[in-house]
């Protein structure tokens, strides 16, 4: 019935085009098409781009190598180590280190399952079956051949021939061990694309140091053109639409034009093209989120679309009205949403792959992304976010590249909290020192398409307190096996698990069968506080149905509030969740209190407090997060269960101690909510939240139907307040109206004074 539903649903240009495809898989292997290169015809373009543009030229390159081996020496060391590395076929792929994969290199293999993937039509290659291939990501991640480029680059950083020796060696082995549409390296479209761009990078270095290699080239630019022609007949266009698509037409844009022009790669050039605009509307929000809800595929996806503008302007195709507009946007979530160490919350999937991967960056720090975009789109907030420029910039755009990034006086955003609405991502932040606090909270979508990328996550957060990431989303390690399900599971995410189950629910690796529904109550950000209310229906599902309500406030000179309201009518088993940072140290402090310590780069130890109001003990259990796919570290996790039986609100507190000294928190339940009162020596704050459409009154402060905030100094005086969710909200008589169920305001000499 599911299999009928979704022909159903098909339009007759999708069975057009699988029918299609469908009749290329047949000629292929039935009719001996499979194996076949086309014609020997043309080679590389020769066409010399002036100004900005990829590719340095040959004339330029020596300034590149000279430029990396004075400014970046730690890069040079690494590439070297890398290029000796893969010439004995030994590589650090994705998050796993020092695989052998044999003399000669074993194209299919799996050396940490020790499965080797079968020969072959690409299309009867069980690609997802475990026990037939291994890991198929770390087999296509080898393929990606991002290893030719680094051969490359180690050539012109250190003079020595044997690279390219070494790269010519296992160019031509691949060839003739990977004919075209042959084996799992044709398995997947945009695996050639990537592929391809890959090896137009690698030809360019090579060629570029005067090796000659004519032959080679002819067999390098001929296999390229299959690269092309399986890419135009296999485009992703209903198998998956998403970076799949982008990338194979990014692929087909660099063959059309890195490839010497006719009427073929002509049209390659004009379909990538084309195909890049049709998707940047479908695949990115309007407030620059990313369909998929991944933030590492945003970073592909902006930078996709950063190599594309690069050749547009290179090639004079027109750029779409709004076209650099969305890609800035989709820039501007990666800015908002990087911590101040450089470091990105890995929210979804992480395949651990890069397009183009010119330096040595961690896997989980975008800023080479950002330096790249401060160049192609001229801003100087991107520049202060890259920090530095990169040698990934010198490597793509030459010396006018870095010079570029130079000029521009970098110049932090004019916000410091920013609201996506359109992705339900949120930055709460306090600043953009390397100190700052941030936190990044998830009240998003669940994905698109069959939401294959997304994690069940409704409501989760990632926190950064001083800088340093002390409350983190675990991130992917692998799309197989037990750990796919695990990391993808809402058990290891910060948020609230209810009766053992996910908010979500998987349907295989790359599928849900339902998943949650996440609503946003109500945003507000202001230059003292940031409050954010979002609720999901993924526990609704349940034969006794369960609303799980999130309120964050962030007092920006003092703590971060998380109030978890749970409603339904029977019982339920509630579990909260806080994942620790690879590092962090846990101590007991008291009944629901526990410090969280980490050392910070310079030396510094940050220490922050951790309670929860939760009427059952805070339990250190072990935990685990994955920085880069296939790579695990250990870490600490805090969790506490309670039952839930009706309404049921859990209060937790965190920020750093120094600031929570001597806090005293005492409340809970109260006639017509929950009341919670926290005491300094300098202020008392009184938190009054209310069931659904209730009303509560509380130390002068009223609410209806949210959460209400007040500040009073120590004689009494009421200082600040502040609703969220709230339709009302009274202070001392005086009626405060939120637009948008929010509402701040302070008293500054006796004058109460809302906040814009």
């Amino acid at each position: 019935m599911s299999r009928w539903r979704r022909l159903r649903g098909r339009s007759l240009h999708e069975f057009w085009i699988r029918g299609r495809q469908l009749g290329w898989q047949v000629a292929e292997r039935w009719l001996g098409q499979s194996g076949r290169l086309p014609p020997a015809g043309p080679g590389f373009s020769s066409r010399a781009a002036a100004g900005l543009a990829l590719q340095p030229s040959a004339a330029d390159l020596p300034v590149v190598a000279s430029l990396v081996r004075a400014r970046w020496p730690n890069d040079v060391a690494m590439l070297r180590k890398r290029g000796d590395a893969a010439l004995k076929g030994r590589f650090d792929l994705l998050g796993y280190h020092d695989l052998w994969f044999g003399e000669p290199i074993d194209w299919r293999l799996d050396p940490l399952r020790g499965r080797r993937a079968p020969d072959g039509h690409w299309s009867q290659i069980p690609y997802l079956d475990v026990g037939v291939v291994g890991d198929h990501k770390l087999v296509w991640e080898l393929n990606r051949h991002q290893h030719f480029v680094t051969l490359g680059q180690a050539y012109w950083l250190t003079g020595e021939r044997r690279f390219l020796d070494g790269l010519e060696t296992q160019w031509r082995h691949w060839m003739t061990r990977n004919e075209p549409t042959r084996g799992i390296n044709w398995a997947s479209s945009l695996e050639v694309a990537l592929r391809s761009v890959a090896w137009l990078w690698a030809a360019h270095l090579a060629r570029a140091a005067g090796a000659e290699r004519e032959d080679l080239w002819s067999e390098v630019a001929r296999s390229l053109r299959a690269h092309g022609r399986h890419l135009e007949r296999y485009l992703s266009t209903y198998f998956s639409p998403n970076t799949h698509l982008t990338g194979e037409a990014l692929g087909l844009l660099y063959l059309g034009c890195r490839l010497e022009e006719t009427p073929t790669t002509l049209r390659w050039r004009m379909l990538g093209w084309r195909i890049l605009g049709e998707q940047l509307e479908r695949q990115v929000h309007p407030d620059g989120v990313y369909f998929e809800q991944t933030t590492w595929y945003q970073r592909y996806t902006v930078d996709f679309y950063l190599h594309a503008l690069l050749l547009a302007a290179e090639f004079d195709l027109p750029v779409p009205t709004g076209f650099r507009d969305r890609v800035a946007r989709a820039t501007d979530v990666l800015l908002h949403l990087m911590r101040p160490d450089g470091t990105t919350p890995l929210l979804g999937d992480d395949d651990g792959g890069r397009l183009c991967a010119l330096d040595p960056a961690p896997a989980d720090d975008f800023r080479n992304t950002l330096a790249l975009a401060a160049v192609v789109l001229d801003r100087p907030d991107y520049c202060f976010g890259a920090g530095a420029p990169w040698s990934s910039l010198v490597w793509l755009l030459g010396p006018a590249g870095l010079a570029s990034f130079e000029g521009q006086s970098p110049a932090p955003p004019p916000a410091q909290s920013r609201g996506f609405p359109d992705g339900g991502y949120y930055a709460l932040r306090d600043g953009w020192s390397a100190e700052s606090n941030l936190m990044v909270v998830d009240a998003g979508p669940h994905g698109s398409l069959a939401a294959g990328h997304a994690h069940a996550d409704a409501l989760s957060f990632d926190l950064t307190l001083a800088g340093v990431p002390i409350l983190v989303d675990p991130g992917t390690v692998s799309y197989v096996g037990e750990e796919r399900e695990r990391f993808r599971s809402t058990g290891v995410h910060n948020t609230a698990t209810v009766d053992g189950v996910s908010s979500s629910e998987p349907e295989g690796m790359f599928r849900w069968s339902r998943w949650a529904r996440t609503s946003v109550e109500s945003w507000f950000t202001c230059s003292w506080i940031d409050g954010l209310t979002a609720w999901h229906d993924g526990y609704t599902r349940l034969p006794d149905p369960l609303v799980h309500q999130r309120t964050v406030l962030f007092l920006k000179d003092s703590y971060w509030l998380v109030v978890d309201r749970f409603s339904a009518r029977g019982r339920h088993r509630v579990r909260l969740r806080f994942q620790t940072a690879s590092g962090v140290a846990v101590e007991r402090r008291g009944t629901g209190l526990l410090s969280l310590s980490v050392p910070r780069r310079d030396g510094a130890v940050v220490s922050a407090a951790l309670r929860v109001s939760a009427p059952g003990p805070l339990d250190l259990v072990p935990g685990a997060i994955s920085r880069c796919y296939g790579a695990l570290e250990p870490a600490l996790a805090v969790e506490t269960e309670l039952d839930c039986v009706g309404t049921v609100a859990v209060l937790s507190l965190i920020g750093l101690e120094e600031r929570l000294a001597g806090l005293r928190v005492d409340g809970g339940p109260a006639a017509a909510g929950w009341h919670w009162r926290l005491t300094s020596p300098a202020w008392t704050d009184d938190l009054a939240l209310t069931p659904s459409g209730g009303d509560l009154q509380v130390a002068g402060l009223r609410v209806h139907d949210g959460l209400g905030w007040l500040r009073r100094d120590p004689s009494g005086n009421p200082l600040a307040v502040a609703g969220v969710g709230a339709s009302g909200l009274m202070v001392d008589g005086v009626t405060l109206h939120p637009e948008g169920r929010a509402v701040a305001a302070r008293w500054e000499n006796g004058t109460l004074k809302k906040e814009p």
